[in-house]
């Protein structure tokens, strides 16, 4: 069966996960209208008014109730899974498809009910190999659109050395450590870290410690870079992140504590260096020229539809 895809993906200033797809007459791309808890209370009530009246309402998209539809989730939404309207959805046609993309470890979410996740939605997809085979859910890496600032921005001489945007989390002493290391070897690091309480800002004249950055910022911050730094929280989990995605899609090269990367079908010694220790982070690597290469189709949003394509199809024919 051919299904019109409603892509149920991050907040419009995040990540430009299906971008590429825009414009396509059975594709909609909806961001999640709401901005704090007073505004998705009010949503939930739009959902509960729109079911009892027959139709779906997801943001400012209406989507006829007869219509074949497969609903693909991100994280944004897990508070429409949690207050019962996947299943909403699907009474309404029992033609619909419910799909649940994992862009975060199953660790993250505080609470969640995998058993419960499973029964809901008719495909589970995880960018993590681990959590994949764990969950029996099926492996996809996470899709990456270009956006054509990015494109225009790529072009432009390099401001920095390195960059780095994440939140501290448990790991602010590796991420300085890294930041000595690079300091000390006279680069040009251009870091930005979310989530430190004052006390534990060290460096705080030279590195920006923040609460949130609009993912555009971050985009014209990295790409006015020669290489984007990628730090796992867990180098052991080898799922691809979007620092991966970001780098391969626009010619960037990418310096990751991520060992996996080296068995990945697009590594690159020449783009990617590997490090397990800050001692053993290679400076040359980062200031030699390098000449990029292609997007790999693997990070593709067209490969991820296809995925889900082919298993729903084998599924449910």
């Amino acid at each position: 069966m051919i299904y019109d895809l409603a892509v149920l993906s991050y907040a419009k200033n995040y990540l430009p996960i299906f971008t590429e797809l825009e414009g396509k007459h059975n594709i909609h791309l909806i961001s999640p209208p709401w901005s704090d808890q007073k505004k998705l209370l009010h949503f939930l009530l739009q959902m509960e008014f729109a079911y009892k009246n027959g139709m779906r309402l997801l943001g400012e998209n209406v989507i006829s109730a007869d219509a074949s539809v497969c609903y693909l989730f991100f994280r944004d939404w897990y508070p429409l899974f949690a207050n019962g309207y996947v299943k909403r959805l699907k009474e309404l046609n029992p033609h619909t498809k419910a799909c649940w993309f994992f862009s975060d470890l199953v660790d993250s979410y505080p609470g969640i009910n995998i058993e419960h996740m499973q029964g809901e939605f008719d495909l589970i997809l995880s960018f993590d190999p681990e959590d994949a085979e764990r969950y029996n859910f099926v492996h996809c890496p996470l899709p990456y659109s270009a956006l054509p600032q990015g494109e225009r921005w790529q072009k432009e001489k390099a401001r920095n050395d390195i960059f780095f945007i994440g939140a501290a989390k448990q790991r602010l002493n590796m991420i300085l450590a890294v930041y000595e290391r690079l300091r000390n070897a006279d680069l040009n690091c251009d870091f930005h870290i979310v989530g430190v309480p004052l006390r534990e800002q060290r460096y705080a004249d030279e590195i920006n410690y923040c609460t949130f950055l609009p993912y555009i910022d971050c985009l014209h911050m990295a790409l006015h870079s020669r290489c984007i730094l990628e730090l796992l929280q867990n180098p052991t989990h080898h799922g691809f992140t979007a620092r991966t995605g970001e780098a391969l899609v626009y010619g960037r090269k990418l310096l990751s504590n991520n060992t996996h990367l080296i068995s990945a079908p697009f590594y690159d010694q020449r783009q990617i260096e590997i490090f397990t220790s800050p001692d053993e982070i290679n400076i040359n690597f980062i200031m030699n020229e390098w000449q990029p290469t292609c997007q790999p189709v693997i990070f593709s949003p067209c490969h991820t539809l296809k995925l889900i394509e082919e298993r729903l199809n084998i599924s449910f024919g």
